[in-house]
């Protein structure tokens, strides 16, 4: 037998060595905000007052008033492009809405509004005005309004504060341009209601028209807010002197419950200085709120010529401002007086003297008197009727102040 074989010895296996796991770092906690630091919650918006309602009288300026808007039907966003921004020398912003609220102070407090123009925000807390939708109800019409730097964009952003209900109508920009043709403009933003319960419903403005001595072509625009989509009808009526129209309408022109209504008066007669504007919901018919009102009148009297050489020019007076009244005096003679001739003294003798006739008296020579009519001289300018009658000793007298809006 031979030798056994040789014994192996077992292989053992190579194992590689164990790397140490690593522990992860545990970042350290951020400190806290002290108790009295304000959170970041984005932009800081400044809040705005708004702006009185608008009240405009213009006297045949190069500047036009055109009035753009959208219907926002309860959306609580909207916005507005402007074209030709360029030719805008002011304009105001109106967002219009309404509240259900208990008391019209809930009503003022029911939303903010953020306004957008020309890339700078604008927070107005508060509305310029609210009025009750009728007498008893719990529905608030609110208007709010600012002056913004003209632009080609405007939006506005509706934030309902508490859980009252809001229903948001309409953003209105009304621009002023400039126009190589001259206008006179007399109008205002407003805020009243009008609605279907009883026999029916309207609301009336007057508004001053300037002097013309020529007839002339006068139209009214308004806007109106909240006209739902049906066959309901409401009325928009401009009266001025003899002259009568009326516009018959029911479903919105700029859409979503909004519209921009105009009428225009042919031929009203010269001196005419009183218009009526009438928005009226008939028997039947739809409610609505007035929003905006204002007549226009292109002038189209020619301008003065221009005085000749050496002649001094009259100086201008700027529209709403009344010129100094000057009183030339006129000279006139005073007509002669008759002196009376003397009669003789009397003679004092024993016989009476005879009586002798008084010598006749002469008659003054004839002097040709001029004699100076009153001349009563109207001066107008928007809103005030002024007369001045000059008499032959010079003095003068002034009428009485007529209230009322002057374009």
């Amino acid at each position: 037998m031979g030798p056994p074989p040789p014994t192996r010895a077992p292989e053992t296996p190579t194992k590689a060595p164990e790397v140490p796991a690593v522990a992860p770092e545990t970042p350290e906690p951020e400190p806290s905000p002290p108790d009295d630091a304000t959170p970041d919650v984005g932009p800081i918006l400044i809040p705005f007052d708004p702006d009185p309602p608008a009240r405009w009288e213009t006297y045949c300026t190069h500047r036009r008033l055109v009035v753009t808007g959208v219907g926002m039907d309860d959306q609580l966003s909207a916005t507005l492009d402007l074209p030709d921004p360029g030719t805008i020398d002011e304009l105001r912003v109106q967002v219009t809405l309404k509240a259900r609220a208990d008391t019209e102070d809930a009503a003022r407090n029911a939303a903010h509004i953020v306004l957008s123009a020309n890339g700078r925000d604008y927070f107005v807390q508060a509305p310029t005005s609210v009025s009750q939708f009728s007498r008893g109800s719990t529905d608030w019409n609110l208007a709010y309004e600012i002056e913004v730097p003209p632009g080609s964009v405007v939006s506005a952003t509706i934030h309902p504060v508490g859980s009252g209900k809001i229903g948001a109508e309409s953003l209105v920009a009304y621009a002023w341009r400039r126009t190589p043709e001259r206008w006179s403009t007399v109008g205002e933003t407003v805020n009243h209601s009008i609605h279907y319960h009883g026999d029916r419903s309207f609301i009336t403005l007057p508004l001053k028209l300037s002097p013309s001595q020529v007839d002339r072509d006068v139209v009214v625009r308004a806007v109106v807010a909240d006209n739902n989509p049906d066959d309901r009808a409401l009325y928009l009526r401009a009266t001025a002197g003899e002259v009568e129209t009326e516009l018959s309408f029911a479903s919105p022109n700029r859409g979503n419950n909004l519209d921009i209504r105009e009428v225009i008066l042919r031929d009203v007669a010269a001196g005419t200085e009183e218009l009526y504007a009438t928005l009226e919901s008939p028997q039947g018919g739809d409610s609505a709120i007035l929003r905006g009102v204002w007549a226009e009148i292109r002038c189209t009297e020619a301008v003065p010529t221009p005085l000749p050489t050496g002649t001094p020019a009259a100086t201008s007076t700027p529209a709403g401002t009344l010129a100094p009244t000057r009183v030339v005096p006129r000279t006139v003679e005073p007509a002669p007086t008759a002196t009376p001739t003397a009669l003789p003294a009397p003679v004092k003798t024993g016989t009476p003297a005879p009586i002798q006739a008084p010598a006749p008296i002469v008659a003054p020579t004839p002097q040709t008197v001029e004699t100076v009519p009153p001349m009563p001289m109207p001066l107008s300018l928007p809103g005030i009727t002024m007369t001045v009658t000059l008499t032959p000793q010079g003095s003068y007298g002034v009428g009485s102040y007529l209230p009322g809006r002057g374009a």
